[in-house]
């Protein structure tokens, strides 16, 4: 598949699985957007797609932050003039049990993997939509299957995971 000329925004895209698949992206012909919360992480992967010829801008981005989920959405716009593509792929664990577990560390599981994921799609709609009428968001909840969301329909493959609440909530008309 080519994705030339595509803008992709890959969040939590420095390390891991994101970090893959802003590689693939590139690889593909795509403007990659890593956002990410490790700075080296990300100015890394953004330094090894640009030595393998692909297009990337690291842009700092905690997605629990808002003025971070702006400011990447804006950064993109800026460098890019559109957004194509969101990957929802940031997203972080608590350890411990429900005995052990302090509420702060689930209130971030939840801004990072829930809000944030919200957020990012609320602030990339309108230019996927106002600009080109369409997009694609793509969600994949930590150590669960992806699901693939388009703005009129959002289908859920990921059966449990605390971004299928999301599924059922976020309406793109």
């Amino acid at each position: 598949m080519n994705f030339k000329d595509k803008v992709v925004i890959v969040t939590g895209g420095g390390q891991g699985i994101g970090r893959c698949i802003a590689q693939t992206f590139a690889s593909k012909g795509a403007k990659v957007v890593i956002a990410e919360i490790d700075d080296e992480a990300g100015l890394e992967n953004e330094e090894y797609i640009r030595k393998n010829g692909g297009e990337a801008l690291f842009v700092h981005t905690d997605v629990a932050l808002e003025e971070d989920v702006k400011n990447m959405v804006n950064k993109t716009i800026e460098t890019y003039g559109k957004i194509d593509i969101l990957i929802n792929n940031a997203g972080i664990g608590s350890g411990g049990t429900i005995y052990t577990r302090p509420m702060e560390k689930w209130d971030r599981v939840i801004n990072v993997n829930l809000k944030g994921a919200y957020m990012c799609a609320k602030y990339v709609a309108p230019p996927m939509r106002g600009k080109w009428g369409r997009g694609y968001y793509i969600t994949t909840p930590p150590k669960n299957p992806f699901f693939i969301t388009s703005p009129k329909t959002l289908i859920s493959i990921n059966p449990t995971g605390s971004r299928l609440s999301l599924s059922l909530f976020l309406s793109i008309p």
